[in-house]
């Protein structure tokens, strides 16, 4: 169960540059784009994802960073980012 708390909503905000109401909306975008992914099972990039949003005066694109999910590091070639 999702219980709201303000100061993280805000905090998230000021680190990410969104807050929960406004993220919560997008999910819930009857104009989002969503773009089927092709997954393998040998794949390292298994568990991310990427939003982006627009405002109007720009656009933001956010990658998690992959240390702090727990996902294997990418080591060179085509695979690195």
């Amino acid at each position: 169960m999702f219980e709201f708390n303000a100061a993280k909503s805000a905090a998230n905000r000021l680190k990410l540059g969104i807050d929960f109401p406004t993220a919560r909306a997008l999910w819930h975008d009857p104009l989002a784009l969503r773009i089927p992914v092709r997954r393998s099972a040998s794949s390292s990039r298994a568990g991310w994802s990427s939003a982006i949003s627009t405002d109007g005066c720009g656009d933001r694109a956010r990658r998690p960073d992959p240390n702090q999910l727990g996902a294997p590091r990418a080591t060179g070639g085509s695979e690195s980012l």
